[in-house]
């Protein structure tokens, strides 16, 4: 958890097709076990990876102490956003920087 997501690697080590891999992570996003968050950053800039992370929304269970506190932070992150939006007090997002030296930096931002 908190890696970033490679549907190649994961239809290979399943022995299915790319677009089944997808449409069952779809199915477990609408169940509310996991979420993605999608690299921060114009396309161009080549120090931003392409790749989504994908978090559980029940971060306890993820193992390790870090990984365990990415995945917290982001999906307090996820939820603080929803509740802005929704209770009209911020426009935010929660999103995920990795530099070209492979360091991982989470804003929230609004936008002005």
């Amino acid at each position: 958890m908190g890696s970033p997501l490679s549907f190649g690697s994961l239809r290979e080590d399943l022995q299915i097709d790319h677009k089944t891999a997808e449409s069952w992570l779809q199915i477990l996003e609408n169940l509310y076990v996991c979420f993605r968050i999608a690299p921060y950053g114009p396309p161009r800039v080549r120090a931003v990876k392409k790749a989504a992370k994908l978090y559980l929304w029940d971060w306890s269970s993820v193992e390790g102490d870090g990984p365990r506190f990415e995945n917290m932070v982001a999906s307090q992150l996820l939820k603080y956003c929803s509740s802005a939006a929704i209770t009209r007090e911020a426009n935010c997002t929660g999103d995920m920087l990795s530099t070209s030296s492979s360091r991982r930096v989470r804003s929230l931002r609004s936008p002005r």
